[in-house]
């Protein structure tokens, strides 16, 4: 190190970037081969933001002294966004320091590699950047969430959360999961503890807190609370600090809440695409640009253009079987554009479709849902088992872990448990159970611990084993863990009485776990119970209880007709139909008089008789001949 290099180090803060640079090129211009003077001139650049820069000097130095820079390169690259070539310039770098690893690890994750970036993050000891390693590592968790594949194994209590970056990264891990009251709370914990910072300043605070509002108006707006995003909304500065990325989804967000009660479809999407196009020429993560090509789409659709809407949604849809809703929600999208909105047709669309792509786990999810909407159980669980089938039949690592991801595994064992098939749903969760256990880094615990609760429930032996295995390899990933040592318990009971007695020890007890409760109050509240249903009695019959009150009749009020006259003498043929009184008139002179009369009570009743025609051709009715008596005819005789 040259002696006047090491003067001006001395002189300078380490705050001040500029003059180190100055102090580095001027020590260069005597020793342009100086490591020192060249690696301060390169750490200047990189403090500078100044990254061409730092590969322009990289670049003009010899091969040998160009090896001591490959971690200041490589990070150079990757705050370019040359992402393959960072990555290949550290597999260069020898020994793996934590720096290089720690690099390896965000390259992977900007790269959306995020299970490489998982394994890299846990191959890590927690050593200097303990702290800074557990903020990287609940960020990768909150990508997996998006992509369907988040483990909860970092979940937190946010009473013992330290750092705000680790709340606000488990918050986007609970909204990923659909988990927004948990994530709203965790969102508060994160800027109130942002806000209780003393080192950093009042513009830093406000540039750190505009992604934490962000979330905060996302989650606001989805739980239907607008007026109180548009506030928040409002609140939201946004200085240079902040990047360009996060700005533009910002104005997205704006346009969006401004819109919400526009009566003009047309006008809406007029003002928000603009928004949407300049989002899409950012550095946005995967699944945050399918999130804005599904809202063009939508919006299309609001405006009735179908025919593009539904071409672009099917090559979205695509690309595999996936978890992730960046491809799965194009599915419902595309049925949508074919059916032209109508109510009648998805079912029937959905269906053609899924014949034609059975590996397609959106439009399977999409056809099921119609089918559960219209009551089908039964067809919906057969469209479920057939694309099941097809993903067992593809063989390969990434379509499994589709297969028995623990949202389609909760789809199925739901289907089940609604038609009745118990023995289907336990079935299902042991093939689930089984496949997990290889990969217990990117499970889900509520997934094995639903699965080991139903294993218990089965009278075979082999069933308890499993249970048993799956409560293991819960406890081994987290020896606290109350609900695996119970479970544990209660698999090994029956077969290893010593180890379910040494394990019971550990489960807390009752006393413990209702110390806190007031059980005095809670009889004094009493206990909250269902309303039983009747089933057996039949509607509108009383049901007699001995110490109930005798119900009240409601008196009759008594009505006068209308015509009413005080004094006045009432018709006695009142009670009487209208064709039976005197005063009645039949109409239509002597024929309805006729007819009238025949339809009297006690009147005359003609008599009719049937007469054959000769030769069978057929038979008429004719009245009866009236019959005369004997004496009559004997007295006309007398008298001739």
């Amino acid at each position: 190190m040259a002696p006047s290099l090491a003067a001006a180090l001395k002189a300078a803060t380490l705050n001040d970037h500029e003059a180190i640079l100055d102090a580095a090129n001027a020590s260069l211009k005597t020793s342009k081969n100086d490591t020192f003077a060249n690696h301060t001139r390169i750490v200047a650049l990189l403090k500078l933001d100044r990254f061409d820069d730092v590969l322009r000097t990289v670049s003009g130095l010899g091969e040998n002294i160009k090896s001591q820079f490959s971690l200041e390169t490589a990070y150079a690259m990757y705050k370019l966004g040359q992402l393959d070539d960072a990555a290949q310039v550290l597999s260069t770098c020898t020994p793996k320091t934590e720096a290089v690893q720690q690099l390896e690890g965000q390259i992977a994750y900007r790269a959306e590699r995020f299970e490489d970036a998982w394994k890299m993050y846990n191959s890590l000891e927690d050593g200097n950047y303990s702290d800074d390693l557990y903020i990287n590592k609940t960020a990768v968790l909150a990508q997996l969430g998006w992509q369907g594949k988040g483990s909860d194994c970092c979940i937190a209590n946010p009473k013992t959360i330290t750092a705000f970056e680790v709340a606000y990264n488990l918050a986007c891990l609970q909204i990923s999961k659909g988990n927004l009251m948990s994530a709203l709370h965790l969102l508060q914990v994160s800027k109130k503890l942002c806000d209780e910072l003393d080192d950093l300043s009042d513009e830093e605070k406000q540039s750190e807190l505009v992604p934490i509002l962000m979330q905060q108006v996302y989650v606001y707006s989805r739980l239907g609370f607008i007026e109180r995003a548009k506030e928040l909304q409002e609140l939201l500065v946004l200085s240079d600090d902040c990047g360009e990325d996060t700005k533009s989804l910002a104005r997205v967000n704006s346009a969006i809440l401004s819109s919400i009660e526009a009566s003009n479809r047309f006008l809406a999407q007029r003002n928000i695409e603009g928004p949407i196009s300049i989002a899409n020429g950012q550095k946005l993560f995967n699944y945050q640009l399918s999130s804005l090509r599904q809202l063009q789409l939508v919006l299309d659709l609001s405006i009735q253009k179908y025919k593009g809407t539904d071409s672009i949604a099917k090559a979205k849809s695509k690309s595999g079987p996936a978890t992730s809703a960046a491809v799965n929600g194009f599915a419902p999208i595309g049925v949508a554009a074919l059916s032209w909105m109508s109510p009648e047709k998805p079912l029937a669309i959905a269906t053609d479709l899924l014949e034609k792509r059975p590996c397609d786990v959106g439009l399977a999810l999409t056809v099921i849902q119609l089918c559960v909407k219209e009551g089908l159980t039964d067809v919906a669980i057969s469209h479920m088992e057939k694309t099941l089938k097809k993903l067992d039949a593809m063989k390969e690592i990434g379509a499994l872990q589709v297969r028995y991801s623990p949202g389609l595994i909760a789809v199925v064992v739901s289907l089940y448990k609604l038609a009745g098939r118990n023995c289907m749903a336990r079935a299902e969760l042991r093939k689930a159970s089984c496949f997990w256990q290889k990969y217990p880094e990117t499970t889900s615990k509520s997934l094995l611990v639903e699965a080991g609760l139903e294993l218990l429930k089965s009278d075979k032996m082999e069933d308890h084993m499993l249970a048993s295995e799956t409560f293991s390899l819960l406890l081994a990933s987290d020896a606290k863990n109350n609900m695996a040592i119970s479970g544990l318990v209660a698999a090994v009971a029956g077969t290893d009485q010593k180890k379910a007695e040494a394990l019971a020890v550990e489960i807390p007890s009752v006393k413990a776990l209702t110390n806190d409760s007031n059980v005095s109050a809670l009889l004094e509240a009493g206990v909250a119970s269902n309303t039983k249903i009747n089933s057996g009695i039949k509607r509108g019959l009383a049901i007699s209880s001995a110490s109930s009150a005798p119900v009240m009749k409601k008196r009759r009020q008594r009505k006068l007709p209308a015509n009413f006259e005080e004094g006045k003498i009432a018709d006695p043929e009142r009670w009487l139909p209208m064709r039976d009184r005197t005063s009645s008139r039949p109409k239509g002179g002597k024929k309805g008089k006729k007819k009238a009369e025949a339809l009297t009570q006690g009147g005359y009743v003609k008599g009719e008789e049937t007469l054959e025609l000769v030769g069978g051709v057929g038979a008429v009715k004719v009245e009866k001949a009236p019959q005369v008596s004997t004496a009559a005819k004997k007295k006309k005789k007398g008298r001739k």
